[in-house]
């Protein structure tokens, strides 16, 4: 059987390649997965195309096993951004249909600039107690067409997530 097109996109095989390093954290260990997606309306295409692949991730026999398994080993949550992020849960979640809904969920950016290395630098600040008290592994997937308008905080976030062992990965254009 053939794939859908959408499948066989660059940002679509870029998800499933993360998704195997995803999986491969949650052999080592509970692990808490950061969607970071760029609400601008630049990024719409992108982002659509992202969401598209992470559900399928998500609904894969194997991740949807996971998300329902004893003790959570798999968490998610997803912040959405444009001049400032925002968490689409209050609590990271292994409820299925809740990640779908939020995937599908276009959030418009307010202000005109992008700050993508701020929104992944919040976001690990917010969910370390995670990373450190609970042992759970923090993937960070970054999904934006721009590089910012935040680069004084790139080497800030550099050794932040150095320094705690946070894979950051990025899906679009510099």
């Amino acid at each position: 059987p053939s794939e859908p097109p959408s499948a066989r996109t660059a940002e679509a095989k870029a998800v499933q390649k993360i998704g195997t390093v995803i999986s491969h954290c949650v052999e080592l260990g509970p692990t808490l997965v950061l969607w970071l997606f760029d609400s601008t309306p630049s990024a719409t295409e992108l982002t659509k195309e992202v969401a598209a692949a992470a559900e399928r991730f998500y609904e894969s026999a194997e991740t949807a096993a996971t998300l329902s398994a004893e003790g959570q080993p798999l968490l998610t949550s997803i912040i959405v951004f444009g001049e400032q992020p925002r968490l689409l849960f209050d609590e990271p979640t292994a409820e299925l249909g809740r990640i779908k809904e939020a995937l599908r969920k276009r959030v418009p950016a307010t202000g005109g600039r992008e700050m993508p290395l701020t929104a992944v630098k919040q976001g690990i600040e917010s969910y370390l107690p995670l990373r450190t008290s609970n042992e759970r592994e923090l993937v960070v997937v970054l999904v934006t067409d721009e590089a910012g308008h935040d680069p004084q905080v790139c080497d800030e976030l550099v050794e932040l997530a150095r320094r705690q062992l946070i894979p950051v990965y990025v899906i679009g254009l510099p």
